[in-house]
């Protein structure tokens, strides 16, 4: 059992440690001598010795006398301190800034790998100034160490002085392994501070040493990015805390003041807390103020308080410059889009002349760009008319330059009138391509200038592309196809050998050789010349794409029609090769008669065409005819079936049916459009629509073009849900197809509401009302009548019934009293119109034969555009007899009068 003085004398080194720990060093040395004196040992001594180097290591810049002499003191007295002194005089020597004597095994010709490490080690964790470190005369100048100080130091004062290039922080002089590599990682942190990259700063402090001199700023850094100055001011950090970041408590309430005045709008609040936020700037941070100013004016703007009463709150006028300009139409994106330009544009003179970017450079042209953006965000009626208005009334920002210097004026567009060239979207992309020829620049342009009235601007768009890059053959393509469609065909042809120069082998530039070829055909068959039409056939005829597939029967298919015309007796040679080659009585009779009508054969040619040929049980109709179609497609020419097949048709559809894909029925309903057959173009979208997704938006569309007259309310239903499907699948042509064919069709079925359907907000189809429409037009399997009225339709609001036996009711307004309304209001028109005479007889015979031949009873009134693919000779006769009635009789030209000479009086 341990003696009491054991039991004394045992807590004695466990005190002292606690001693050392806790900071108590003049103690804990006073009672380490006591206890080595009373028990030397190894043991007490070491203890000694530890006690002793604690109070050293304590010891800051103003007490380098006192910690030296310790530490002679400790050599002299402690010999089992001897091994440690090295490091502990290299540690102290570093730290007072000794360096002649830190240095000076360095100087020597070898210093061995230990005292290289102490040294290095020394400056590492105690170094804090590097200008006297790159100064010490004791290394030479070109030594890495004071290189690497200098660089370091030079690096440090850049960085706390103001912005610095990427390139002034690369310091290649500091390796990663160098003593000095944590004084590079604290300049990139202190550089991602100034530059408001947080995630930077926090990175490069994280990578800097905690045994380094620079890891005493990671603490103050840190405060900084949370902006948290209060929790700061305890410790060591809150007064460089304060000095670089400033208590900005005060700042940030006047800010959130701010905010929330501006948001309400009350002119007398707002200018108070103007003021209010401008004195804490200036007393906190007023490096800042000049860039507040800029921000509170562009916000105050919006927010339509009077530039005077703003600059006066301001305590002067804010700076002009690009900044300016770029807050300002920031801001007013969401408020005024022409505006918001207009200040683009301003921002970008000024970023020019400050060289933000060069004059005629990529930036000016994303700055065109996103001019376009805004001004597309309207619709087309709304933009002109916004356009019209702004060009008209708008007199430049001159009111803004009053008071600014000259460097700022120098940059402003003073002229009047004023240049408001960006209110027309066709400059705009025509500066961005001018500024920036790439092809998303043209592509841009070109997607605005298709949905252009016309053909002009479209042709301008691809023109411009081509002209600027010659080797792009999608503006060729563009122009060729825009040609083709105006039936330009010489100037088609001409884009088309362009293409090919540029990239024969592209499937594009081949689809357009054999339709363009066709073209040229036809025409020649139209125009009877029949040499030249032969000339097509043989170069037809020479083409890869015309040798393999259902594109065979093309060629034998002409030299039918050419043999027809001359009725040298070889048309039934032809006639069977066609079907040889299709192996199809069917499919070669709906292409011998599509190119028959397009060539403008005479109906006497191919009467036997309109009868089906027998053909065996297992041969179907629908296929065949779909096989046609896909023909025409590839070659240009519009292939319709006979009247006479309809019976078929609707009994194969009817039987079946349910074993056609989806692609054929819908061909066979695009067909059965053309050829005016409504029924089977009802039944085989019907069909279409039980196949379910992805082609029920595709089949609603043919349903509705299917429907009769009458059925408006069916009609604006299957188109509103196709829309809505074709958003959800982002099939914004659909969308966009659908849409056109509603106003196209909508005066012709007395749709009077529709161009409201889309305009509006709100009008967007619930998913229940598109399924509950899709169920009931898979449900409607027989053809209405065209007397079938509309408010038979129940309405979708019965949540008690099946959704497949809802019915939808798009309008609640009452049929007696929107028509009553209607007489009446026809009425009023009629009555102010001016009384005409009756038109000719001719006239109403030739309207009347246009429809007999291209709407049925009821189907939909053609359109124009229609009519003119039909038959554009009756349709240009038609029109030039109706400007001659509208017009009336020429006036009578009275006599010449005689021009006096002047001379003569």
């Amino acid at each position: 059992m341990p003696s009491a003085k054991a039991r004394d004398e045992a807590p004695a080194p466990i005190a002292i440690g606690r001693l050392i720990a806790s900071g108590r060093l003049k103690d804990a040395v006073a009672q380490a001598k006591t206890y080595h004196g009373e028990s030397p040992s190894a043991q007490s001594e070491t203890l000694l010795v530890d006690a002793y180097f604690a109070r050293i290591d304590a010891f800051g810049p103003e007490m380098a006398r006192e910690a030296m002499a310790l530490v002679e003191l400790v050599e002299a007295r402690y010999p089992s301190a001897q091994a440690r002194l090295p490091d502990v005089r290299a540690k102290l020597e570093a730290r007072f800034g000794l360096f002649d004597e830190l240095l000076a095994p360095l100087a020597a010709s070898d210093p061995s790998p230990e005292t290289i490490h102490r040294v290095e080690a020394a400056i590492g964790s105690e170094v804090s100034d590097l200008p006297a470190l790159a100064r010490c005369a004791r290394l030479p100048a070109d030594h890495p160490l004071r290189v690497a100080a200098s660089s370091a130091w030079e690096a440090f004062c850049a960085v706390t002085r103001g912005p610095v290039e990427d390139e002034a922080l690369t310091l290649p002089e500091i390796s990663r392994r160098s003593p000095l590599a944590p004084w590079k990682h604290l300049i990139r942190a202190i550089a991602c501070y100034y530059v408001r990259d947080d995630e930077g700063c926090e990175k490069f402090a994280r990578a800097i040493d905690p045994a380094s001199a620079p890891a005493r700023i990671v603490a103050a850094l840190r405060a900084l990015l949370r902006s948290n100055v209060a929790d700061q001011k305890a410790n060591d950090a809150g007064p460089l805390v304060s000095q670089v970041g400033g208590d900005s408590t005060a700042l940030r309430q006047a800010l959130h003041g701010l905010d929330q005045a501006l948001a309400e709008g009350k002119q007398r609040k707002c200018l108070k807390a103007i003021r209010e936020t401008i004195r804490q700037c200036e007393k906190t941070r007023p490096e800042l103020v000049a860039e507040l100013r800029q921000h509170i004016f562009a916000r105050s703007f919006v927010t339509n308080i009077p530039i005077e009463n703003v600059k006066a709150a301001l305590g002067g006028p804010s700076l002009h410059n690009a900044s300016q300009w770029r807050l300002i139409a920031l801001a007013l994106e969401p408020e005024d889009t022409i505006l918001a330009c207009a200040f683009w544009d301003e921002f970008r003179r000024h970023a020019i002349h400050e060289k933000w970017f060069s004059e005629g450079g990529l930036g000016e042209a994303a700055l065109y760009l996103r001019m376009a953006a805004l001004l597309l965000r309207m619709d087309r009626d709304t933009r002109k008319r916004l356009a019209e208005s702004f060009a008209r009334d708008f007199v430049g920002c001159e009111q803004f330059y009053e008071d600014q210097p000259e460097s700022v004026r120098a940059a402003a567009s003073l002229t009047t009138p004023p240049d408001a060239y960006f209110v027309e979207l066709e400059e705009l992309f025509e500066r961005a391509a001018r500024c920036d020829p790439h092809p998303e620049t043209f592509r841009s342009w070109l997607s605005w200038a298709r949905e252009e009235p016309g053909w002009k601007a479209a042709e301008k768009a691809a023109l411009s592309w081509h002209h600027a890059r010659p080797q792009d053959t999608t503006p060729l393509l563009e122009l060729m196809q825009a040609c083709e469609k105006r039936n330009a065909l010489k100037k088609a042809l001409g884009f088309l050998e362009k293409a090919e120069q540029v990239d024969r082998v592209n499937p594009e530039v081949r689809r357009a050789r054999l339709r363009l070829t066709t073209a040229t055909a036809v025409r020649h068959f139209e125009q009877r010349k029949l040499s030249l039409a032969m000339k097509d056939i043989e170069q037809l005829d020479g083409l890869p794409q015309t040798r393999s597939g259902d594109r065979r029967a093309l060629v034998p298919a002409f030299q039918w029609v050419s043999s027809s015309i001359k009725e040298d007796g070889c048309a039934a040679d032809f006639h069977d090769r066609t079907v040889f080659l299709l192996d199809s009585k069917l499919a070669a009779s709906v292409v011998l008669l599509g190119v028959a009508r397009a060539c403008r054969l005479p109906d006497d040619k191919v009467a036997a065409l309109e009868n089906e040929p027998p053909r065996n049980k297992a041969e179907s109709l629908v296929k065949a005819v779909a096989r046609a179609v896909a023909l025409g497609e590839d070659a240009g020419i519009h292939m319709k079936y006979p009247a006479r097949w309809e019976k078929g048709l609707l009994s194969e559809l009817e039987s079946a049916g349910p074993g056609l894909d989806a692609p054929e029925l819908g061909t066979l309903a695009t067909t059965a459009l053309l050829c005016k057959q409504l029924e089977i173009a009802y039944v085989a979208s019907g069909l279409g629509l039980s196949r379910g997704e992805p082609h029920t938006a595709r089949f609603l569309l043919l349903r509705a073009r299917s429907l009769p007259v009458v059925q408006d309310e069916r009609f604006v239903g299957c188109l509103r849900a196709a829309v809505e499907l074709a958003r959800r699948q982002r099939d914004m042509a659909l969308v966009a197809e659908v849409v056109e064919t509603g106003r196209l069709e909508a005066r012709a079925r007395y749709v009077s509401y529709w161009d409201a359907m889309f305009d509006n907000e709100g009008q967007e189809m619930s998913r229940e009302e598109t399924e509950a429409v899709i169920h009931l037009e898979i449900k409607e399997r027989d053809y209405p009548d065209a007397t079938w009225a509309p408010s038979d339709l129940g309405t979708c609001d019965s949540p008690g019934k099946p959704v497949d036996e809802a019915q939808y009711q798009l309008f609640d307004d009452d049929s007696e009293d929107f028509d009553e309304d209607m007489e009446a209001a026809l009425l009023d028109t009629f009555e102010t119109l001016p009384k005409i005479d009756a038109p000719p007889s001719e006239m109403l015979e030739m309207f009347l034969e246009l429809l007999r031949k291209e709407a049925p009873p009821g189907s939909p009134v053609p359109t124009r555009e229609e009519l003119l693919k039909h038959d554009p000779e009756t349709v240009a006769t038609l029109e030039e007899t109706l400007q001659e009635y509208f017009d009336g009789p020429e006036p009578e030209k009275g006599p010449k009068r005689k021009r006096r000479n002047r001379r003569n009086g």
